[in-house]
């Protein structure tokens, strides 16, 4: 080795070792627990690992009396049986079925037709007679129907609820299986023992059922032109790792012949301690977390897992092209396979994925998005344990080849490769990044997709809090090596086009009975938790005028001031109370304030310019508010506000600019008329507006080529014209904010009022009316919605209770009913919805995203739920007792309590609303549940908006349903 070499690898361990010095692991010991932490870690985590293997995270947050917790397996679609794709996601589902204890009243009894359930799927999966399969299906069904007398649906997630538990969830990809719950701290408690009797012995009940949900989310990504290019780009990348192998949800073939002998088997393979990890970040203690998590699942016993091994994907010389078809618009998507998430170099891919695109100053940025050389471009990477993936994409404009986006994309990679960047964006980027992770960690959520991230890659915390201090030390001659390295003529290329996909394939609906629900049961295990007495917290309410800090600075102009005592970084806003709906070029003003710049600077200068000091800046524009964004380090906060305003009142338009505009709006329209989720918003709409709506409610194609820029930078340079309200959240007292604010925002003496918005009508229809529209797809979204009475504040307990109990979450009436019971949706729920205005009245939606042959049961499923209200005392009850657990572990902070007095303002109330509904809630009755169901829902008529295939869909069957007014698409759109 010369002494070249050796000073150089010497140099480099002794910048590694000094980086990682800073964050240095150290051991700590209480009773008999020793657990791992990290100086100067901002998470305090505490890493601690059971006698059994169990790996336990702790990282204490007392911002809300309230833990976020993960429960995570590494056991993802990479582990599935080649045989038995989707298996581990399907196990997932079952996971929320209950076990021997909890979930049936009667296991004993159950397991009678359970064990012949499982020996008829195993026959059911042997043969190839369609005749015999449709036979062992009845007697499947039949049987299922016997074994739900002694099932009770929902038990896990009635249970959830009632602990006050929000955001219950799970989800698997390709390394893990990873189960979410946000809990109240006063019920660690029963969540551990809740959780620990989950995963001591799952039963696989209710599960013909549950394989309909799964089929339903296989239809909709057949549906999912963005899923079709998704997987053919893995499946080309990797000819023989499960990432390219097989997906997360399985093929058709194998979701139609699941194994539950299979299924249990991985369970027991996988689901052990050595290859689990509990990971709690919130309000705990974390000496008492760990004794009561071990207490619950010391029981756990480990196994050896072999670690899976896969060939080594060939290098080719050449790309790969493909080209997949759909009916959406079309785009290109180029993909590259990366180090993994392990690789010692692995931040270069952060600074790397941050050169291309970071949404301000990156190289995509500047060059095809903010100068518009296409409609739409990006790039972005996948950090997995075994690869990593690059992904760029982009959308043509009108004229424009998919292979020239091609071109463009891969200019920006060409860059990169001979350094034609400027290297100054290298520190840019890791403050960006520092600054992100300090507003991240502030967050309960933040903290633990990291943890987990970290847990499941076999990381070490210390190497993820290091990330930093490496980036910053990264130079233009590592960028372009690492992007040579991997940016090479390995690499797929997918076109999707706009056309009939004559490959697609449905997962048929079999003929399933509806099961029995029990919602009134109730198994032994459930009760311990129901009558179990916890200390309940204390809620703390809002006294707008006791916690706002406010000062009017002039007639119509407000301060607020809420102090940042947790570290150095602010957030200002600038709130105006009318937007789109008043003004129909506001949208299309905050669009060009990204792309107009000032005398002497472009766009993209001025982007670069807020980037390099790490602070964000936005306009959004809603339906009747403008929302001016501007945050980063308070250290450069005199510096950002100045820019911002400098924009304001100085931005310069520009005629070939605004032309480029022109046409990619244009297109991005065109392409709105192939967009499934666009053409069901719309048609959403018109039944509830008519045909002025908020979709319709633009300026037409005709009325835009008749505009000029100028008139938008007008609009631009009036806003601070306006009455508004400025929001600061940072380390300055009030005083010393409002004298920064006053030098830096500029007004005038006499500030103009809000201009009034469009007044939309909502319809009302003495009949029933069915507007349905075509698009080629093999799911059907049905949609709901009929006005309701006048907003009155007094009804807002009711319309709470309502939502919790109808249509909320999983153990909601309308969730049991349309999935579990009935089988005939992946998604359904409903929602009484309160206006965002005194002004404007309630309204109630519902949702059913289902097959297209099970369109009408659906329907009639969920008309007679809106027909005659469902009742169970054990789920109203418990519908009560999630509310005030909710709000008693509530904690509105920082800039949200002005936010939530400007909401409470604008319905003209004065005080915290969860005030009223905490006081009142106790007192309601299903009496009452069911006169409120009366008067606002049941006795209103309404309208159906209905998207689906009309190849699929019998049109005269829909009419049964109401007047029949089928819409042309172009006809939903004011184009």
């Amino acid at each position: 080795m010369n002494m070249f070499k050796t000073i150089t690898i010497l140099l480099f361990l002794f910048i590694f070792q000094n980086v990682f010095s800073q964050f240095a692991p150290k051991q700590g010991q209480h009773g008999k627990y020793t657990y791992t932490y990290f100086e100067n870690d901002p998470t305090q985590l505490r890493i601690y690992k059971l006698e059994n293997g169990l790996s336990v995270y702790i990282s204490p947050n007392d911002e809300t009396p309230r833990f976020q917790s993960f429960i995570a397996v590494k056991a993802g679609s990479k582990h599935d049986p080649a045989d038995n794709t989707g298996l581990a996601h399907y196990l997932e589902h079952m996971l929320f079925k209950g076990t021997d204890k909890f979930g049936t009243m009667a296991f004993e009894k159950e397991k009678v037709y359970l064990d012949q359930i499982d020996n008829l799927y195993e026959k059911y999966n042997q043969s190839k007679d369609q005749g015999l399969r449709t036979k062992i299906y009845a007697m499947i069904d039949s049987l299922s129907q016997l074994a739900s007398q002694y099932s009770i649906a929902n038990e896990y997630d009635k249970m959830m609820q009632h602990i006050g538990a929000e955001g219950t969830n799970a989800y698997t990809w390709f390394e893990e299986t990873v189960y979410i719950n946000n809990v109240p701290s006063n019920q660690l408690d029963n969540w551990l023992k809740i959780e620990a009797e989950r995963f001591r012995n799952p039963i696989l009940r209710i599960f013909h059922t549950e394989l309909e949900a799964v089929y339903e989310e296989k239809n909709i990504s057949l549906n999912s032109d963005n899923s079709k290019v998704y997987e053919k780009i893995m499946a080309e990348l990797f000819k023989y790792h499960a990432y390219g192998t097989q997906t997360t949800i399985g093929t058709v073939e194998h979701l139609k012949n699941p194994s539950l002998n299979k299924i249990r088997a991985y369970y027991q393979k996988y689901y052990v301690p050595n290859n689990m990890a509990i990971v709690i970040v919130g309000n705990v203690k974390p000496e008492e977390a760990i004794e009561k998590i071990d207490a619950n699942f010391s029981y756990m016993k480990p196994k050896e897992i072999e670690p899976l091994k896969f060939r080594t994907e060939e290098k080719r010389t050449e790309k790969r092209t493909f080209t997949v078809f759909g009916p959406e618009a079309e785009s290109v998507s180029i993909a590259y396979r990366l180090p993994s998430i392990q690789n010692k170099n692995y931040y270069l891919t952060e600074i790397v994925f941050s050169l291309l695109s970071n949404g301000k100053a990156g190289l995509i940025d500047k060059n095809l998005v903010t100068s518009q050389k296409v409609l739409e471009a990006y790039a972005y990477q996948y950090s997995l344990k075994d690869h990593g993936v690059a992904f760029l994409g982009g959308s043509p404009k009108t004229g424009q080849t998919l292979e020239q986006v091609e071109i463009l994309l891969k200019e920006q990679i060409e860059k990169l490769k001979i350094g034609d960047f400027d290297e100054n964006l290298l520190s840019a980027i890791a403050e960006n990044y520092y600054f992100d992770k300090v507003k991240s960690y502030e967050t309960n959520s933040g903290r633990i997709g990291d943890i987990t991230e970290a847990f499941i890659n076999d990381l070490d915390w210390q190497t993820v809090l290091s990330r930093y201090d490496l980036m910053k030390k990264v130079t233009k001659e590592k960028v372009m090596k690492f992007a040579n390295q991997y940016f090479t003529e390995d690499h797929v290329v997918v076109y999707k086009k706009t056309g009939e996909d004559k490959n697609i394939e449905q997962i048929e609906k079999p003929k399933i009975t509806p099961i029995n629900l029990n919602r009134d049961k109730m198994s032994r295990f459930t009760k311990t938790i129901m009558v179990d007495k916890v200390e309940p917290l204390k809620p703390e309410f809002l006294e707008y005028r006791l916690q706002l800090r406010k000062k009017e600075l002039q007639p119509g102009l407000e301060l607020f001031s809420v102090r940042n005592v947790k570290n150095d970084l602010f957030k200002l806003y600038y709130v105006f109370e009318f937007g789109s709906h008043s003004d129909k070029y506001l949208d299309h003003a905050a669009s060009l304030i990204e792309l107009f710049g000032i005398e002497g600077k472009s766009a993209s200068e001025i982007k670069k310019e807020f980037y390099m000091i790490a602070c964000n800046f936005s306009v959004y524009v809603s339906a009747e508010q403008i929302y001016v964004m501007l945050s980063g380090p308070q250290k450069n906060f005199d510096n950002a506000v100045k820019m911002m305003e400098n924009l304001f009142h100085n931005i310069q338009p520009d005629k070939a600019i605004y032309n480029d505009y022109l046409s990619r709006i244009f297109q991005d329209r065109k392409d709105n008329l192939l967009n499934q989720y666009a053409i069901s918003s719309a048609l959403r709409n018109y039944a509830f507006y008519g045909k002025i709506n908020p979709t319709t409610y633009v300026l037409t194609n005709k009325e835009l080529k008749k505009t000029n820029p100028e008139i938008f930078t007008d609009k631009i340079k009036d806003l601070t014209n306006y009455e508004l309200s400025i929001i600061y959240y940072g380390p300055e007292k009030l005083d010393d904010i409002e004298k920064i604010i006053k030098e830096l925002h500029k007004s005038p003496a006499q500030l103009k009022p809000k201009p009034e918005s469009y007044p939309f009508r909502f319809q009302e229809y003495s009949k029933p009316v069915v507007f349905t529209a075509n698009f080629d797809m093999v799911t059907a979204n049905v949609n709901w919605v009929k006005k309701s009475n006048d907003f009155a504040p007094e009804k807002t307990t009711q319309a709470r209770l309502y939502n919790e109990y109808f249509g909320g979450g999983m153990s909601s009436v309308v969730f049991q009913t349309i999935r579990e019971s009935k089988a005939l949706a992946y998604s359904s729920y409903a929602y009484f919805s309160s206006p965002s205005r005194k002004e404007k009245p309630f309204t109630f939606y519902a949702f059913v995203g289902t097959q297209s042959d099970k369109v009408f049961d659906a329907i009639n499923a969920m008309n007679e739920l809106i027909t005659e209200l469902p009742e169970s005392d054990q789920s109203f009850n418990t519908a009560k007792k999630s509310i005030k657990s909710s709000i008693e572990a509530q904690r509105i902070r920082n800039e949200q309590v002005v936010f939530n007095y400007l909401s409470s303002r604008r319905l003209g109330i004065d005080y915290d609303i969860r005030k009223n509904i905490y006081n009142q809630i106790d007192a309601l009755t299903f009496a009452d549940l069911t006169q409120f169901h009366e008067d606002f829902i049941r006795n209103k008529t309404g309208a159906y908006a209905i998207l689906g295939s009309s190849k699929r869909i019998d049109k005269k069957k829909l009419g049964q349903y109401g007047t029949l007014k089928q819409m042309k698409t172009k006809n939903l759109f004011n184009y």
